[in-house]
């Protein structure tokens, strides 16, 4: 169940999306192929589709081959079912049913990357 007993995500899919989601457009674009598999779908495809540029379509799709979700296939990508997939399931069940607490969740966790890769142009005082 996507749900703890209060209501609340479950722990299952809070730890999913701290280490696979970072942002709703990733999330929509899993979905998209997910609901897709009948074909391989190339950045260009998927950028339409989705309404963005080629270039985020492809870093949203590199990231998603990184977790194991999706899969290279000569230009384009296709979801992958994988051991991700029941959590998967999960998560597209709690995002058409309480969108709002999905998205409040993944906005809300830390941006610790982002920290990192800013603090690593600063200039430090001798």
């Amino acid at each position: 169940m996507p749900f703890d007993e209060v209501g609340d995500i479950s722990v299952e899919i809070k730890t999913f999306i701290r280490r696979h989601i970072h942002s709703i457009a990733i999330l929509d674009v899993l979905f998209f192929l997910k609901h897709r598999e009948y074909k391989a779908w190339t950045p260009q495809e998927v950028s339409v589709e989705m309404r963005s540029n080629p270039g985020y379509a492809k870093s949203q799709l590199e990231e998603l081959v990184a977790s194991g979700m999706v899969c290279r296939e000569g230009a384009g990508y296709r979801y992958l079912v994988s051991d991700s997939a029941e959590t998967v399931e999960k998560l597209e069940l709690l995002y058409n049913t309480r969108r709002s607490s999905v998205m409040n969740y993944i906005y809300s966790q830390p941006i610790d990357n982002i920290r990192d890769f800013a603090n690593a142009f600063k200039i430090k005082k001798d």
